[in-house]
C-alpha cells in the first residue's frame, strides 16, 4: 500500500524504465492509499520493477520528512517542556526526560503492560543490540540501522573483519520473532516487549517528535493467516479505545513508509503498515502506533512454520512512549492536575 500522492512520481520512474503499467487499481486502501498490482509484463522484471517502487517510496518519504522538519520544535508545550527541564536534548535526536514528563512516560508503560496481557501476550526482555545478519539488507535499507563502532570511533572488529557487524535494533519485533527461530506454530502465539529502538534519522530530528533513540513497546503475533487477520483488528481497536480514554482524537491512515520498505512479487506477501494519527498543531499528525502485517517475511527469515507447515505470517502492534506522551501534553497542557482523570497516566500504581 502505498500513498497515493506517491503515485505521480512511481509512474514517471517506471515510465522511464519503460514498464507498462496502466493496470494501477484501487485496492481496500480507498482513498488514503492504493495496491500496486498488475504492473509486471512478465515475471523477469518483477525485482526490476520492486526496486523501482521502493525507490520512489523513499524518494517520497524523505520529501514528506524533509517538509515536516519543524515538528515538535515549535509550539509552546515544547518550549514549556524544556525550559522546566523536564526534557533535555543531549544532541540532536536524543533526549533525557524527568519530573512529570517521565512520570507520564512510566505511566503509559504500565498501561502497556495490561494491553499486552489483553491480548494474550507473552512478556519478554529483549536486547536493543543484534547484528546485521540477524534482520537482514531489508530491514537495514529501510529503517537506516546505527551500527555500533568502537570506542575510538575506528570500525569495529567485526567491520574491519568484513563479518556480522553489530547494530542497534529499530524495532522491537526484530528480536521477539527471532526467538521464534525453527519452531511450528499451530494457531498463533502473540509476545509483546518495551525496549530502547534506534534509528538513524536524517529529516526532522530536533525536540521529541523525531529521535534516534526512543522508547518502543511492541506486540508481535507469529501464526496462520486468519489469527493474524484476527490480531490486527483487535489490537488495532484496542488502541483507538486507549487514545479515545485519554481524550486524544486521533484517525487511522495508511503509513507514508512500509515497514519493510519493499513490495513483494506475491501479493500475500505484501506487507502493509496503517498507523494511528494525533493532530499536532494546526497541520501535523503525530504517528501514536502502527499496526504492521509483514506477510511471511519473517516467517521465512527465521524458519517459523505454520500449522500446515508453510511459513508462518505475523504482524505486530508499535507504540512510541516518547510520542504518546508528547501527545498528552500537546492537547492536556503543562498542569497536569487541570488534565482529564482517565489521562493521568502518572498517577497509575507503580
Amino acid at each position: 500500500m502505498v500513498p497515493v500522492e506517491s503515485l505521480p512520481l512511481i509512474s514517471g520512474r517506471l515510465k522511464g524504465a519503460d514498464i507498462a503499467h496502466e493496470r494501477l487499481a484501487l485496492g481496500e486502501g480507498g482513498a488514503d492509499g492504493l495496491w500496486i498490482i498488475g504492473l509486471v509484463p512478465g515475471e523477469s522484471r518483477a525485482q526490476q520493477v520492486s526496486d523501482i517502487v521502493c525507490d520512489s517510496l523513499a524518494a517520497y518519504h524523505a520529501q514528506v520528512l524533509a517538509a515536516q522538519e519543524e515538528i515538535a520544535t515549535s509550539t509552546d508545550v515544547i518550549e514549556g517542556l524544556f525550559s522546566r527541564g523536564w526534557i533535555a536534548e543531549r544532541q540532536p535526536g536524543i533526549v533525557f526526560t524527568r519530573g512529570p514528563f517521565a512520570a507520564v512516560m512510566h505511566g503509559i508503560s504500565r498501561c502497556l503492560l495490561t494491553l499486552g496481557r489483553q491480548l494474550s501476550a507473552e512478556q519478554l526482555h529483549v536486547s536493543s543490540l543484534t547484528t546485521r545478519s540477524r534482520v537482514g539488507d531489508r530491514g537495514v535499507a529501510t529503517h537506516g540501522f546505527l551500527f555500533v563502532k568502537a570506542a575510538d570511533d575506528a570500525p569495529s572488529a567485526a567491520e574491519a573483519h568484513d563479518v556480522d557487524p553489530e547494530v542497534l535494533s529499530p524495532a522491537v519485533c526484530y528480536a521477539m520473532l527471532e526467538m521464534l527461530s525453527g519452531t511450528r506454530v499451530v494457531g498463533s502465539i502473540a509476545l509483546t516487549a518495551q525496549a530502547a529502538c534506534f534509528r538513524n534519522e536524517r529529516h526532522g530530528i530536533g525536540g521529541v517528535g523525531r529521535l534516534r533513540e526512543f522508547t518502543l513497546w511492541e506486540c508481535a503475533v507469529a501464526g496462520d493467516a486468519d489469527a493474524v487477520q484476527e490480531f490486527q483488528s483487535r489490537a488495532g481497536g484496542m488502541i483507538s479505545d486507549l487514545l479515545m480514554r485519554l481524550h486524544l482524537p486521533s484517525r487511522i491512515a495508511p503509513a507514508v513508509d512500509l515497514f519493510l520498505g519493499v513490495i513483494d512479487a506475491a501479493p500475500d506477501r505484501l506487507p502493509s503498515k496503517r498507523e494511528h494519527l494525533v493532530p499536532f498543531g494546526q497541520e501535523v499528525q503525530l504517528a501514536i502506533a502502527s499496526i504492521n502485517h509483514h506477510g511471511t517475511h519473517f516467517g521465512e527469515r527465521f524458519s517459523i512454520r505454520d500449522g500446515v507447515d508453510g511459513p508462518a505470517r505475523s504482524a505486530c502492534l508499535g507504540v512510541g512512549v516518547e510520542r504518546l506522551t508528547l501527545a498528552l501534553f500537546q492537547h492536556h497542557g503543562l498542569e497536569l492536575e487541570k488534565w482529564p482523570a482517565d489521562a493521568r497516566l502518572d498517577r497509575l500504581p507503580s
